[in-house]
């Protein structure tokens, strides 16, 4: 009787959150800039090709920024500067190729880790992991930080997954220091060891949260130095809530999915909300999954679908996991009536 009341309500939430999405605003999405603009990844390239001519970073950033209409008085918009310092040398075809490479190493994880799960499995994660790996393989996404510190969360799952903490700590940490939205996955990770009583890894995490702290108290430091009166505000705060819209477009932010029928993107945030309901999903992607899809809820401007680089390569795990238990709830349900019928 348990599980059938179980495999109702996930059917419920997982049919729930499709309805819910399919009547959402939402369509194609636009990966070109507007006529007359330049794209974040132009601006971003550029920079890049300042600071390997021997400018200074924090210059090149905010004139960069002003030049280009950028809410320079927002401390979020100037990149932290392990990233681009460690890119700029490197020709642009290297960069891509490093990406690309990162983000083939994530998938190939990803079949790892759900290999001996179920061939659904398998094969959800595999076909969504390769969208967002594809689309990492552009050429503008190797500027991106969130395409950089998207593959390395994905890798730092799948070590905690096979139980390889060590290497799911020094991951998860290098991807905070290239991008801030990392830290709501610090965190995660933090409470998970301090649950499972692996007390050394928490203080590791304590430990990385201090040096993280002092870097970017360092970062802070230089970018308020460089404003200046003149710099112009956000259009809006971080807190939009923006509802599914908002995540739906960064689940939209998948190759396959950007010119894909709308139900499919739907079908997408249905597979992932059921991953996080089901129990055999390890806990690192159940959570950052989870997680994450729960603050793009609240935070997040209507220009920031490209945060899609960050969540899908652990949404990609999420919706294999998710797919399975669907499948496990239809089986329960169909098994239970049969036997009823007897």
């Amino acid at each position: 009787m348990r599980s059938r009341v179980r495999a109702v309500l996930v059917l419920m939430a997982v049919l729930g959150t499709f309805a819910l999405s399919l009547f959402s605003s939402g369509g194609s999405l636009s990966v070109l800039p507007g006529k007359g603009k330049v794209s974040d990844p132009q601006i971003y390239d550029r920079i890049l090709s300042r600071i390997a001519g021997g400018e200074r970073y924090y210059p090149v950033v905010g004139e960069e920024l002003r030049a280009n209409g950028y809410a320079t008085l927002e401390v979020f918009n100037w990149r932290t500067p392990l990233l681009w310092k460690s890119l700029a040398p490197l020709r642009p075809a290297i960069r891509r190729w490093l990406l690309t490479i990162l983000a083939g190493t994530f998938v190939i994880s990803a079949v790892f880790v759900t290999a001996r799960v179920s061939r659904i499995t398998l094969a959800i994660t595999l076909l969504t992991a390769l969208g967002a790996a594809v689309l990492m393989s552009a050429p503008g996404a190797a500027a991106m930080g969130e395409a950089w510190a998207g593959s390395l969360v994905a890798l730092s799952v799948c070590a905690y997954a096979k139980e390889k903490p060590w290497t799911g700590f020094g991951l998860g940490l290098l991807a905070m220091f290239v991008r801030e939205l990392v830290a709501p996955f610090a965190v995660l990770a933090t409470l998970i060891a301090a649950r499972r009583r692996r007390w050394t890894e928490v203080w590791a995490w304590l430990l990385g949260g201090v040096a993280y702290g002092a870097y970017y108290g360092v970062h802070l430091a230089h970018v308020l130095a460089e404003r200046s009166a003149a710099d112009s505000p956000g259009v809006g705060s971080w807190v939009a809530l923006g509802g599914l819209t908002f995540l739906l477009s960064t689940v939209q932010w998948n190759a396959l999915l950007f010119f894909a029928p709308w139900p499919c993107v739907c079908a997408c945030l249905a597979l992932t909300v059921a991953g996080v309901l089901n129990p055999l999903c390890p806990s690192h992607v159940r959570w950052t999954a989870g997680v994450y899809a729960v603050l793009f809820l609240v935070i997040g401007q209507h220009f920031d679908r490209y945060w899609g680089y960050l969540t899908w390569p652990t949404w990609a795990l999420a919706c294999g996991f998710g797919a399975d238990h669907v499948v496990a709830a239809c089986r329960s349900l169909w098994d239970d009536s049969t036997a009823t019928a007897q």
